[in-house]
């Protein structure tokens, strides 16, 4: 670099450029959450509130300060209703599959084919049902992921962030030179 060409102009361009960068990074971003699930697996979650706080609390200590807001709907009749309303769009829909196996089949297709840029994630509470939901899902080209419930609220996160980091990574890779590691999982009950 030839310091007699150097100004202060250009070396304030190529801060204000790189502060404008990091600005552009993650432009999609999970804000709108449809849990599709039972009344018991939805308690089961949720626990009378406690819910929100965990999520609230995983997203600040990522320093993430726009944690997603999770609407419940216990029915399939329900999700199909909540997703056809005006005025509200949701950036995912989690379908959790409890006692019944084809039910959260048939949702996961209804809202695909209602909404088909939506991405849908299947979560099993149950992980003697993986293995069948597992083979379900991967007939199901509308199901991007299968997910284990182990009673851990951490697995919401993981959830949201497979999505977005999905969304993201071509367009960070190429303006913000954003560097990407890549983990092999060869189980998803862990």
């Amino acid at each position: 670099m030839d310091l007699d060409k150097l100004t202060l102009s250009a070396v304030y361009k190529k801060r204000k450029s790189d502060r404008d960068i990091f600005h552009e990074l993650m432009p999609v971003k999970v804000k709108e959450v449809l849990l599709v699930a039972n009344l018991y697996d939805s308690y089961s979650i949720v626990r009378e509130g406690q819910f929100s706080d965990k999520i609230f609390g995983e997203y600040l200590q990522l320093n993430l300060y726009a944690a997603p807001r999770f609407t419940p709907a216990n029915t399939h009749e329900e999700a199909i209703r909540l997703l056809k309303m005006e005025g509200r769009e949701y950036d995912l829909v989690i379908v959790m599959a409890g006692v019944d196996r084809k039910m959260p089949m048939e949702t996961a297709r209804d809202i695909h084919q209602l909404k088909p840029n939506i991405p849908i994630l299947l979560l099993v509470n149950n992980n003697a049902d993986l293995k069948y939901f597992q083979e379900e899902a991967s007939k199901a080209s509308y199901i991007e992921r299968t997910f284990v419930w182990n009673g851990n609220s951490n697995v919401f996160l993981a959830m949201i962030k497979s999505v977005e980091d999905r969304k993201n990574i071509a367009p960070d890779t190429r303006l913000g030179n954003v560097r990407v590691v890549l983990l092999v999982e060869d189980s998803i009950q862990y």
